[in-house]
C-alpha cells in the first residue's frame, strides 16, 4: 500500500514532458492478478496464466526491470536445467537451476524498444532434468521450480508523452485501462447546485468507464493548483475566474456560444510570470473544459463527455448541438447476458481456437448475470459445442469443461481415427452459476496413442478445435434477492443500478459540503464503472427530496442525515446505541413443523421454488455505548426505506469533512470492495490497509418475485408415485369409458338391424 502512495505522489509531481524521466517501483501484485507458480516436469512454462505487462499510450518508457525470486529442487542437474524469461517472444534472460542454491532472485532488464503501448505477454520457462543420461520420467516429482511472483517488483524509468490537443484524445490517449495506476483527477466546479452536481458526476463517470476496471479516485480543489489531470465544469464567467490568472487567451471562455468541450495542456504558474502569447503549460497533463452558458448546456456537454462510445472529433474544441440517448431496459450491463437468450461463443468474445499439445493452455469466456438473479437447480443452461479432434490419440483423451473453477463435465475424445461433434450438448444446473462474473473454461487433456518409456512421442497430432458457432443458452431466470446486500451493490450497483442510467435513484447531500459531494462522486463513478454506463437519469439533491417511488443514496456527515432515516438504519450512529452484534453464528437447517393430521402423511402444502433462504443464523447481543462512531472511520449502511417497503436506502457517512473525502476515495480500493457485505460496513481510515469490517445487524427484506412451480410439475416431482398412479387410473377410466360407449353403440346397431 505504501508503494502505491509513493507512486501516486510521483505521478503528481511530474516535471513537464520531455525533461528527465522519473523512476517508480511497482509491486507486480498491485496491477496484475499474480500468485506464486509451481512449474513441474521436464518442460513447463507460465503460459496458462497469461501474464501481460500493460503499457498505456500515454507513457514513454525508457527502461524497465522486473525482479522476482524462485526456488528449485535440489535433485536437478545444474548443467541441464535452465530457467528462461521470454518477453514478447524474445528471450531476455536465462539462468541455470543450481541444486545447491535453494532460493535466488533474477532481475530482467526489458529494453525500451519492446515497451510500446499495448499488452505485452511474458512467460517464464523451465527445462528440468535429474538424470544425466538414459531414460527420464517427464513427470518425476523431483522436477519442480517455484516462481515467486507475489513479491515481484517492476521498476520503470518513464515520463509522460505530450498530450495531443484534440478532444478525441480523451478516448484513445488519456484514459486507458492499460494505465497501471491512473493519476488522481481534480474536478473544479462552482457552487453546488443539483444541475452542477449532476454534470460533475457525469464527467467523473465517463472517465471511470474509460478506465474500465482501474481505480480512478477523484478529488476537488477550489482552484487549479495540482499538477494532475484537471476537469473544469462551469459557465464562461467561472472559466474566466479560474484561467485568467494563468494569462491564457481570453478566447478560451469568450467564444463559448453553447455546450462546449475543449482540451488544453494544464497551465501552471511561474514566479517570473508568463505572457498571453506564450503561457506556461505542462504538456504531460490535461485541462478539460466542460462549459455552457447555463446549467442545461453544461449538462449537455457533460453528457457528451460521459458517453464511452461518443465519436469525439480530432479538434481542440467542439460545440455540441444535440445528443440523442437510447432507451435502456433494466439489467443491461457490460458483458451481461439476457436470460432466455442464446449466444454464440464468438458473440461472447471467443473465436474458433485450436488447442495443441498434451496439456494445452485453457481458454474460456466471461459473462455476467444480474446480482439479483435467483439461480436454482430446477433450471439448466445448455452449452452446444461444435468440435473436431485429431487422429492417433489415446481413448482417455478428454475435453474438460470448468465453470467458476469447478469441474462441470468432460467430453470424451475416444476415437483413435479422429472425429468431430456437432451440437454436442452439455447441460449444467443454473445453481452452478453465480450472480456477477462467471467464467467458463475449456481445458483439454490430450494423450498420444504411443507413450512407451524411452520412445519418441509424437505430439503434432494432438489437436482439438472448438468452433465459434458453438452456443450457450440460458433459461428464463427469476429476479429475486435477499436484502440488504452490500455485495450486490458492489457487483452491479443493485438495486440503485437496476436501470443502467440509474433513473430510479436519488442522490442526496444534506450537509451541502464539497467533501461529501466528492465522496458521492467517487461512489457513483465506481458504480457506473461496474455497470458500464453513466448515470444519465439519476437525480441529485442538496436536501431530502419529496416522497417519490425511488431508491435513495445519502452521502453526508452523520449528524446531518435526516433523523427518520438514521433511526430506521440497522445502527444509529448519532446516539448511544443500541448496537446489535451477532454471536454464535451457525448453519441454519430446514426444520419442518410437526403435523399429525392424517392428510399430512400423504400430502404437503404446495410451495413455490424458494423453500429456504437463510443458510446461517446467529443470536444478537444488544448493548448501548457512547460514542458509537468515532473520527477516522467511514461507514456504508444499507436498509429498507421506512417510507416505501419496495425501495432501499444507502448511506455513506463519516464524522467530519476530512473523513468524508477519505471514505469516498477508499471505496476504490479492491480490498475494501471485497470486504463489503451484509448491511453495515466500517472502514478504518487510519489504517494503511484500510481494514474493513462488515456485519448484518438489521432485518432482512426481499426484492423481486419468483415464478410459482406449475401445478403439474409440482405434483409430478414431489409425489411421483402418486402422480403415476393417478395417471394410470385416469387412463384406465378413460379406456373403460370408451369401451362402454363403443359397446353401447354396437348393441344399438345390432338391435336396429
Amino acid at each position: 500500500m505504501k508503494k502505491f502512495f509513493v507512486f501516486i505522489i510521483c505521478l503528481n509531481i511530474w516535471l513537464p514532458a520531455g525533461v528527465d524521466a522519473r523512476t517508480v517501483s511497482l509491486p507486480l501484485k498491485d496491477f496484475m492478478a499474480v500468485d506464486n507458480i509451481r512449474l513441474s516436469g521436464i518442460e513447463a512454462n507460465t503460459q496458462r496464466f497469461e501474464l501481460k505487462l500493460p503499457i498505456p499510450e500515454r507513457w514513454k518508457v525508457h527502461e524497465a526491470r522486473l525482479t522476482f525470486g524462485y526456488s528449485n529442487s535440489s535433485a536437478l542437474i545444474k548443467d541441464r536445467s535452465k530457467l528462461t524469461f521470454v518477453f514478447d517472444g524474445f528471450v531476455l534472460a536465462q539462468n541455470s537451476l543450481d541444486p545447491l542454491v535453494y532460493k535466488k532472485n533474477l532481475t530482467v532488464t526489458i529494453p525500451p524498444s519492446l515497451l510500446g503501448p499495448g499488452y505485452h505477454p511474458f512467460e517464464i520457462q523451465v527445462a528440468q532434468h535429474s538424470v544425466e543420461s538414459g531414460c527420464e520420467d517427464p513427470s518425476a516429482p523431483e522436477l519442480w521450480t517455484s516462481i515467486e511472483l507475489v513479491d515481484a517488483v517492476l521498476e520503470l524509468k518513464m515520463d509522460l508523452k505530450p498530450i495531443p490537443l484534440r478532444v478525441s484524445a480523451v478516448n484513445d490517449f488519456l484514459y486507458d485501462p492499460k494505465n497501471i495506476y491512473p493519476p488522481e483527477i481534480d474536478l473544479v466546479f462552482p457552487e453546488l447546485t443539483p444541475g452542477i452536481m449532476k454534470s460533475v458526476a457525469l464527467c467523473a463517470s465517463g472517465i471511470a468507464n474509460r478506465y474500465e476496471f482501474r481505480r480512478t479516485p477523484f478529488f476537488n480543489t477550489a482552484n487549479i493548483s495540482r499538477r494532475t489531470d484537471t476537469i473544469v465544469v462551469g459557465d464562461p464567467e467561472f472559466l474566466r475566474s479560474q484561467l485568467s490568472r494563468f494569462n491564457l487567451p481570453d478566447s478560451i471562455w469568450e467564444n463559448i456560444q453553447g455546450p462546449h468541450l475543449s482540451l488544453h495542456h494544464l497551465p501552471y504558474l511561474e514566479q517570473n510570470g508568463a505572457s498571453k502569447s506564450n503561457p506556461k503549460t505542462d504538456p504531460g497533463f490535461a485541462l478539460i473544459i466542460v462549459c455552457g452558458r447555463n446549467e442545461e448546456e453544461i449538462l449537455k456537454a457533460s453528457t457528451a463527455l460521459s458517453l464511452l462510445s461518443m465519436p469525439l472529433p480530432d479538434a481542440p474544441s467542439v460545440h455540441l448541438t444535440d445528443i440523442q440517448l437510447p432507451v435502456l431496459a433494466p439489467y443491461r450491463f457490460k458483458k451481461g447476458l439476457v436470460p432466455g437468450c442464446t449466444y454464440t461463443l464468438k458473440a461472447l468474445g471467443m473465436d474458433s481456437f485450436t488447442f495443441k499439445g498434451m496439456t494445452p493452455i485453457p481458454k474460456g469466456i466471461e459473462f455476467r448475470l444480474p446480482s439479483n438473479a435467483h439461480l436454482t437447480p430446477n433450471d439448466q443452461a445448455v452449452l452446444s459445442l461444435t468440435i473436431a479432434y485429431g487422429a492417433a490419440m489415446r481413448e482417455d483423451s478428454v475435453l474438460n469443461i470448468q465453470l467458476n473453477d469447478k469441474f462441470v463435465t468432460g467430453i470424451p475424445l475416444r476415437d483413435p481415427a479422429g472425429g468431430n461433434y456437432r451440437d454436442y450438448e452439455v447441460q449444467f444446473l443454473m445453481s452452478s452459476l453465480k450472480p456477477g462474473i462467471n467464467r467458463l473454461l475449456f481445458a483439454p487433456e490430450l494423450v498420444p496413442l504411443i507413450t512407451d518409456q524411452c520412445t519418441l512421442i509424437q505430439t503434432g497430432n494432438l489437436r482439438i478445435t472448438l468452433f465459434d458457432n458453438s452456443t450457450l443458452s440460458l433459461p428464463e431466470i427469476d429476479q429475486w434477492i435477499e436484502m440488504p446486500n452490500l455485495g450486490a451493490f458492489l457487483t452491479d450497483g443493485f438495486p440503485f443500478g437496476r436501470y443502467p442510467d440509474m433513473r430510479e435513484t436519488q442522490i442526496c447531500i444534506p450537509d451541502k459540503t464539497p467533501a461529501s459531494f466528492m465522496a458521492s462522486v467517487n461512489l457513483i463513478a465506481m458504480t457506473a464503472q461496474k455497470i458500464g454506463f453513466p448515470p444519465l437519469a439519476a437525480s441529485w439533491h442538496l436536501d431530502t427530496p419529496a416522497s417519490e417511488d425511488k431508491d435513495l443514496i445519502f452521502v453526508s456527515q452523520t449528524d446531518t442525515i435526516p433523523s427518520s432515516f438514521r433511526e430506521a438504519s440497522p445502527i444509529n450512529l448519532t446516539t448511544p446505541g443500541p448496537i446489535k452484534m451477532p454471536h454464535l453464528g451457525r448453519p441454519k437447517g430446514n426444520c419442518e413443523n410437526e403435523n399429525n393430521s392424517l392428510l399430512s402423511k400423504f400430502f404437503h402444502p404446495r410451495q413455490n421454488k424458494i423453500s429456504q433462504v437463510d443458510i446461517e443464523e446467529s443470536k444478537l447481543v444488544i448493548l448501548r455505548a457512547d460514542p458509537v462512531f468515532i473520527q477516522g472511520r467511514g461507514a456504508c449502511i444499507e436498509f429498507q426505506n421506512p417510507k416505501d417497503k419496495n425501495r432501499s436506502v444507502f448511506m455513506l457517512t463519516a464524522q467530519n469533512k476530512e473523513d468524508m473525502a477519505k471514505t469516498g476515495q477508499a471505496l476504490w480500493d479492491p480490498r475494501v470492495q471485497a470486504s463489503l457485505r451484509g448491511d453495515t460496513a466500517f472502514i478504518n481510515l487510519t489504517d494503511p490497509e484500510l481494514d474493513t469490517r462488515s456485519f448484518r445487524l438489521g432485518d432482512n427484506y426481499y426484492l423481486g418475485k419468483v415464478s410459482p412451480i406449475p401445478f403439474m410439475d409440482y405434483y409430478a416431482n414431489t409425489y411421483p408415485v402418486w402422480f403415476i398412479g393417478v395417471i394410470v387410473v385416469l387412463c384406465f377410466s378413460l379406456a373403460m369409458l370408451l369401451y362402454m360407449l363403443l359397446r353401447a353403440r354396437n348393441k344399438r346397431r345390432l338391435t336396429s338391424d
